[in-house]
C-alpha cells in the first residue's frame, strides 16, 4: 500500500507539472478522444515503478493496443482519467489503478493530484450519511434522455438531482456520501471503472452490469464495459427497481 501510494503521488506530481503550466501537447487518438504528453509520461512512470515492486503485468489505457496476451491477473491503469477535464483545468481528473484477478476487480486506488487525496480499497471509510433529502445521481455528460426518463419513472423527477462530474472522481464522491447512484449507458473502458468498483465494493456499495444483471466483470474483448449501475447500500431498493425496468 505505501509503495503504491508513493508511486501514484509521484505520478500526480508529474501531471501537476503539466497542469500548472509546462507545455501541454494535445492530440487525438483513433477514436477521436484526446491524449496528452501528460497521459504518456504518467503512464510510463507508473508502469516502470510497478515493475520494480511487482511481477504482475500492467494494462494501461496508453499501451493496451500493444498487448496481445490476455492475463488472468493484471494491473489496469488509467494514468490520467479525465483528460478533457485536465485540458480544461477544472480539477476533475485523477489517476486510476485497479488490480484484476479472474475477471474481478479485487483492489483499487484513485488518486486526485489536485486534492492530494488517495482513495483505496484497503482503507474502509466510515459509512457517511446522505447529505441531501433529494437523491444525488450522476450520469455521463453524454447521457441519453432515456436514462433521465427511466429515473423520472422510478424515483420521480422532483426527488433527485443530477450531479455532473468528470472522471472516476464520481466514485470518490459516492464514498463521501455526496452521490447515491451512478447510471451509465454510454460506452467506457475497464480502466475507467476497475479501481472505483474495488473501492466501492470494499465499502459495501455495488456495481452491476446492466446486461447480465451480475457484478461487473473485467478482461472483456477490447476492455470495453457494458452499461452499468453503481449505488449506495442505502438505496438498494431503488437500484433493484431500475434494474428490473431495464
Amino acid at each position: 500500500m505505501s509503495n503504491i501510494k508513493k508511486i501514484l503521488e509521484e505520478a500526480g506530481d508529474i501531471l501537476m507539472k503539466f497542469y500548472q503550466g509546462e507545455d501541454l501537447l494535445v492530440s487525438n487518438k483513433n477514436d477521436n478522444s484526446p491524449v496528452t504528453n501528460a497521459d504518456i509520461e504518467s503512464s510510463n512512470y507508473i508502469i516502470n515503478e510497478l515493475k520494480k515492486i511487482s511481477d504482475i503485468p500492467v494494462v494501461s489505457e496508453e499501451n493496451y493496443q500493444e498487448i496481445s496476451e490476455r492475463y488472468s491477473k493484471f494491473w489496469i491503469l488509467d494514468p490520467l482519467d479525465g483528460t478533457k477535464e485536465f485540458i480544461k483545468r477544472n480539477g476533475e481528473f485523477c489517476i486510476c489503478l485497479g488490480l484484476v484477478s479472474d475477471d474481478h476487480a479485487i483492489e483499487g486506488y484513485i488518486y486526485s493530484p489536485v486534492r492530494k487525496v488517495l482513495y483505496s480499497s484497503s482503507e474502509i471509510i466510515e459509512n457517511k450519511p446522505r447529505l441531501s433529502k433529494k437523491y444525488k445521481v450522476t450520469l455521463s455528460r453524454s447521457h441519453s434522455e432515456g436514462e433521465k426518463d427511466l429515473l423520472d419513472s422510478i424515483i420521480g423527477a422532483e426527488n433527485y438531482e443530477i450531479v455532473y462530474l468528470g472522471s472516476a472522481i464520481k466514485f470518490c464522491e459516492m464514498i463521501d456520501g455526496k452521490i447515491d447512484l451512478y447510471l451509465r449507458f454510454a460506452p467506457c473502458k475497464e480502466w475507467d471503472t476497475a479501481a472505483g468498483q474495488a473501492i466501492l465494493e470494499a465499502n459495501g456499495f455495488k456495481m452491476i452490469d446492466i446486461n447480465s444483471k451480475k457484478i461487473m466483470s473485467y478482461n472483456k474483448d477490447g476492455y470495453i464495459n457494458n452499461p452499468f449501475i453503481a449505488y449506495s447500500p442505502d438505496i438498494e431498493d431503488i437500484a433493484k427497481k431500475i434494474l428490473e425496468a431495464i
